[in-house]
């Protein structure tokens, strides 16, 4: 009984991930002068509303639709939408301010090079596009053709 109820929990999560795979378009794009990628949801039920990866940092940011309530300090405005001016204690003109609730979304930061390159293969669509792989390989100095190639090339570097 155990294990048939194992092999159902098996089943619904594996059901969940295929849901949620291939939902996401990489396509080209530049970040601070540089050719990056981003990702752009292309069907409803994908769980993010962007993904863009930052050549310079070897970042991928991933933003994702859930939210989350962000309390942030805001200028505080009269009746007519004009900032309370104020004057600071050091003599300097200011403005009132008032803590203000915001929804946020939550944003994940995936550095490591696989985690970019499982996360881009499991929800792009597209993932052996060039774009992909001539972005990757240019950030992390691989030399490989295909998107599943490089998996393998990055773990063989971390390794040695």
């Amino acid at each position: 009984m155990t294990s048939m109820i194992s092999k159902k929990k098996r089943l619904n999560c594996n059901l969940l991930i295929f849901k949620y795979m291939k939902n996401m378009m990489i396509y080209a794009t530049k970040w601070n002068d540089k050719e990056s990628f981003r990702m752009m949801p292309v069907t409803p039920d994908c769980p993010y509303n962007e993904a863009i990866f930052d050549p310079e940092q070897k970042v991928l940011a991933v933003i994702s639709k859930d939210k989350k309530d962000k309390p942030m300090m805001m200028p505080r405005l009269n009746d007519r939408g004009d900032i309370i001016p104020t004057k600071r204690a050091n003599g300097e003109q200011g403005w009132q301010e008032q803590r203000v609730i915001i929804p946020a979304y939550y944003e994940y930061y995936l550095e490591d090079p696989n985690d970019i390159i499982v996360f881009a293969s499991t929800f792009g669509h597209n993932s052996d596009c060039n774009v992909f792989i001539d972005t990757i390989k240019s950030a992390f100095d691989i030399a490989l053709s295909r998107a599943g190639d490089l998996k393998a090339s990055v773990s063989s570097k971390k390794s040695k």
